[in-house]
C-alpha cells in the first residue's frame, strides 16, 4: 500500500514529465527557431498558432505553470515524508531538485 508521500512524489514526477513537453518545446525547439528569423517575432503570424509572439508567451507561461505545480506537489510530498518519518536517500531527494533547476535554467536561458 502506497502512503501519501509516495503518491504525491510520483504525481509530482508525472506532472514534471507532462511539463517537460512544454519547456522542451519552448526552450529547445520553438524559441531557437524564432531567433533565426530576420523579422520581429511580434509581427509574425502563423496559420496554425496565430500571432507568433502571443503563442511564445503562452507556451512560456504554460511551461512555468506546470513545472511550478510539479515543484509544489514535490515539496508537499517532502513535508509528508518528514511527518510520516520516511527515510529517504539523497538521490531520491536531490534528483528532482536538479531536474527543477534544469527546467528553470532552460526557460530562463531561452527567454534572454
Amino acid at each position: 500500500m502506497m502512503g501519501r508521500f509516495t503518491k504525491l512524489y510520483y504525481l509530482s514526477m508525472l506532472i514534471y514529465a507532462f511539463g517537460a513537453v512544454f519547456f522542451v518545446l519552448y526552450s529547445l525547439i520553438v524559441m531557437p527557431v524564432a531567433e533565426y528569423y530576420h523579422e520581429d517575432v511580434a509581427q509574425m503570424v502563423s496559420p496554425v498558432f496565430g500571432n507568433y509572439s502571443a503563442f511564445l508567451g503562452h507556451l512560456f507561461l504554460a511551461s512555468i505553470a506546470v513545472v511550478t505545480v510539479s515543484l509544489l506537489v514535490f515539496a508537499i510530498s517532502m513535508i509528508f515524508a518528514r511527518k510520516d518519518r520516511v527515510i529517504l536517500s539523497r538521490r531520491t531527494m536531490m534528483l528532482p531538485v536538479i531536474m527543477y533547476a534544469v527546467a528553470y535554467l532552460l526557460l530562463a536561458g531561452s527567454s534572454i
